[in-house]
């Protein structure tokens, strides 16, 4: 799926089983429950058939929150509310642990017209090959390649209310940075030439000296732990690439493609080759992009 909005009531947050304030060593328990539950092929399964029913109802690509909102209580009722009953836990969504498939990425890709064709002929020099290579990834955007199974279990996690430094210890292995550093570690880490460049700045904002200390204090703890940090920022990017492609699928006109041959082909395959009444027309552009 596109993105979770399938599992999240609409307009608010995430169905959850705990909440943010679940202590560590129980965050542990809870994370070593779930994880197993990853690994539990009945459960797997039953994640599938939530998906694929999911799927039906046009959620990997639906963005209209008014509809959704129709078709969320009967979704919840016949599908979420079971699982959560039978499993104690959210359907894991991420089709790399309940159906892998290393072609999916590339699919998508096609399918959201982020992609462009190069063509090679007896005559193509590399040269030419490398310019127009540089010419696609202008349109299309180049993207890096993260390891999108631990971001997809990291926003699992997540969606159970699980600490973000539990997350960080399980799917990252982090053992350090889980905590903030406490008052004494940051003013020792604080270089005397760094606390009187904010001793400065906070007193030239009129904050009288004892406030400026706190202040000092508060910016040299930071206001959440390294790891947390490095959860929050790995699931806000994997969401914001989520929004993005299901927009893509949705209206990929919205992106000009600088390879007009690329986008007849995404959109031959994006069509019902059952009863689209363009199809023949679009592949009538594409012979006519390619010979004529």
């Amino acid at each position: 799926m596109a993105n979770s909005r399938s599992l999240r009531l609409p307009g608010g947050r995430s169905r959850t089983s705990g909440s943010r304030s679940i202590a560590f060593p129980a965050a542990r328990r809870e994370v070593s429950r779930l994880l197993q539950l990853a690994s539990n092929p009945e459960f797997l399964s039953d994640s599938a058939a939530v998906v694929r029913r999911a799927q039906e109802l046009g959620a990997p690509i639906l963005e209209d929150e008014a509809t959704w909102a129709t078709a969320w209580p009967e979704f919840a009722e016949r599908c979420v509310r079971p699982f959560i009953r039978k499993w104690r836990a959210l359907p894991l969504l991420d089709h790399g642990h309940i159906a892998p498939d290393p072609r999916r990425p590339a699919k998508l890709a096609i399918l959201a017209g982020r992609w462009g064709i190069i063509p090679v002929f007896p005559w193509t020099g590399q040269e030419e090959i490398v310019s127009r290579l540089r010419e696609i990834q202008r349109a299309i955007g180049k993207t890096k390649k993260v390891n999108d199974s631990r971001i997809a279990m990291a926003r699992w996690l997540d969606m159970h209310g699980v600490p973000r430094s539990a997350i960080a210890d399980a799917v990252w292995g982090r053992k350090l940075g889980l905590r903030r550093p406490t008052t004494g570690a940051a003013i020792r880490a604080l270089s005397p030439d760094r606390e009187a460049e904010l001793m400065a700045r906070f007193v030239g904002r009129g904050l009288p000296y004892e406030d400026a200390e706190r202040a000092i204090y508060r910016r040299a703890r930071g206001s959440e732990a390294p790891a947390v940090a490095q959860v929050r920022v790995a699931i806000a990017r994997d969401r914001a690439a989520s929004r993005r492609l299901t927009h893509e699928l949705v209206e990929p006109e919205g992106r000009e493609p600088i390879e007009p041959i690329a986008r007849l082909v995404s959109d031959i395959l994006r069509a019902d080759f059952d009863r689209d009444p363009q199809l023949s027309q679009l592949i009538a552009e594409l012979r006519r992009a390619l010979v004529r």
